[in-house]
């Protein structure tokens, strides 16, 4: 028994050792990853991007709670625990030309540099403002006058809230095919 106990103490310690070494180095190395020059040029796009009107954040929020306050720390631990939560830099997509020296955690680097460094807020907007909505539209404005015929700051809430379940699968949701797919998620999301 003791030596089970013992053998438990030392995987856990393991376990201990490799994460703090990981949140080491997912804090310290987005120079390895990416110049300072094309930091500067990335993170001003995003931090320029164009706000959203209110109503978007307030959806965002009954589609994943908390994602605009999560940082990114917490969005990995809770992949830990079977209940997996994103923060709101995960939407953005690492582009592997966004690196310089690409390796397998360059996406979770960028990722905890954008929540850090721009904040969640504008990773969404950046997001919404450049997201593939298939049937060649591009951006959340496009989106709204394409699938509502309206500006975005003229939709009402449940389309803003189908504009942001579209983005999170397009081709799944999308209005145009599938549009009793995106009245059951739209009538899900409501009811919790």
């Amino acid at each position: 028994m003791k030596k089970i106990r013992n053998i438990l103490m030392t995987l856990f310690l393991i376990f201990i050792v490799i994460m703090g070494c990981f949140y080491f180095y997912l804090t310290n190395s987005i120079n390895s990853v990416m110049s300072k020059e094309r930091q500067l040029i990335i993170f001003n796009k995003i931090k320029e991007s164009e706000e959203l009107p209110n109503s978007f954040y307030i959806q965002y929020e009954k589609l994943n709670p908390n994602g605009l306050k999560r940082s990114y720390t917490e969005s990995l631990l809770s992949r830990l625990s079977n209940n997996f939560k994103k923060c709101a830099c995960e939407e953005i997509y690492a582009h592997p030309g966004y690196f310089d020296n690409y390796n397998r955690f360059a996406p979770h680097i960028f990722v905890y540099e954008a929540n850090k460094k721009v904040g969640a807020k504008k990773c969404l907007d950046y997001e919404l403002q450049n997201a593939d909505f298939t049937n060649g539209i591009n951006g959340v404005k496009l989106a709204s006058r394409k699938y509502f015929n309206k500006e975005i700051n003229d939709l009402n809430e449940v389309e803003v809230l189908d504009l942001l379940i579209i983005h999170e699968n397009p081709s799944l949701y999308n209005p145009l095919k599938r549009r009793e797919k995106l009245i059951k998620q739209r009538e899900h999301i409501l009811a919790k």
